[in-house]
């Protein structure tokens, strides 16, 4: 309830509807509140024939008639909040061959132990000579069993789908998925090949077909979309971790021979949507500072000379960092300030 509303607060999370309510309404009696503190509570006075306790799990139980329901209602204090641990959610886009992969190696020791890295395009060449925890998932089940052990449970989701506690009960009983939980970093190498271990599966979905028994692939396009997102939306919400999404970078041009820069993913709706998901987006890049010499440099801020995809949720980055994802990693998590937040259009970058 708002501050200004009437209401009984007993603790954090019990604020009871006052009896001056019930009185006003013209209902003598609900059939259920699915949400009640108990009969030997005196300050809840909810005219109910049948109540739930926090014991009996409301939700999980049948409803039916008239349902009263004041749910538990709290929040976290402003101290709590900063005391929790977060971690930020990154998008590392790059060319192939730029180096992504082997930003493993500005990892310290402590952030490198404390890193599992989802070997997904079986391309670690470049970092053999590193020791790190990795697993090898080889088809989109794999996938979503990861996201489910790492992500977490998602209790609004029924027994029967991917994510849900039931899903993650099981997979937390296997010897060698447990363990993973322990990680606090994880590099995912990368969304490119997760999109296309999701694409393969998509296509075999009794609903990819028509009822002559063709492929159709919108519904293809939009199983795949719906996979895709659900299992970023699992990573985003495990906050205690930094996630490292890793994915190429190529330049597509349309029919009018306007460029630009995406994510080179299967389906037009994932890289729509995941700028909205993930804190971070940088582009790992060759950069020309007009002595002929290019450099490698992280792309972190958007707009940028270059058009590169970007974005600094945290407010901490420069428009150009230094290639290390070490480094990066620890200005994000660290106790640093945000910059200034000063608010600058495309257009008004394109005339500077």
């Amino acid at each position: 309830m708002a501050e200004h509303e009437l209401a009984v607060p007993i603790e954090p999370e019990e604020w009871f509807t006052p009896g001056s309510l019930f009185n006003a309404i013209p209902i003598r009696e609900y059939g259920l509140d699915p949400a009640h503190p108990g009969r030997d509570n005196p300050h809840c006075v909810v005219p109910a024939r049948k109540i739930y306790t926090k014991a009996d799990d409301g939700l999980r139980q049948p409803w039916s008639g008239l349902v009263f329901m004041n749910p538990p209602f709290g929040g976290r204090r402003s101290d709590e909040r900063l005391a929790e641990k977060s971690g930020g959610k990154i998008l590392l886009v790059g060319p192939s061959g730029v180096g992504k992969t082997w930003t493993l190696h500005t990892l310290s020791r402590k952030l490198l132990a404390s890193t599992l890295v989802l070997d997904i395009d079986a391309g670690l060449i470049a970092v053999r000579d590193l020791q790190f925890a990795s697993v090898r998932p080889r088809t989109w089940d794999d996938c979503r069993n990861l996201a489910c052990v790492l992500g977490g449970p998602n209790p609004a989701l029924p027994a029967t789908a991917a994510y849900s506690e039931a899903h993650f009960n099981e997979l937390m009983k296997d010897g060698e998925l447990a363990p993973l939980t322990s990680y606090s970093i994880l590099f995912i190498d990368s969304v490119t090949a997760a999109s296309r271990l999701c694409f393969t599966q998509a296509e075999q979905q009794p609903e990819a077909f028509t009822d002559r028994g063709r492929k159709d692939l919108r519904a293809i396009y939009g199983i795949h979309g719906r996979g895709m997102l659900g299992w970023f939306h699992q990573f985003q919400h495990a906050r205690e971790r930094t996630v490292i999404f890793v994915a190429v970078l190529e330049k597509n041009t349309d029919e009018l021979n306007i460029s630009t820069w995406q994510p080179q993913i299967e389906g037009a709706k994932t890289g729509r949507e995941l700028p909205a998901i993930v804190d971070e987006i940088i582009t790992m890049q060759w950069v020309d500072f007009g002595d002929r010499n290019p450099t490698r440099a992280f792309v972190c801020t958007n707009p940028n000379p270059w058009g590169y995809p970007a974005k600094d949720r945290s407010g901490k980055l420069e428009q150009l960092e230094p290639p290390s994802l070490g480094a990066l990693i620890e200005k994000l998590i660290g106790p640093g300030q945000r910059k200034p937040f000063n608010v600058v259009s495309p257009e008004q970058h394109a005339q500077n």
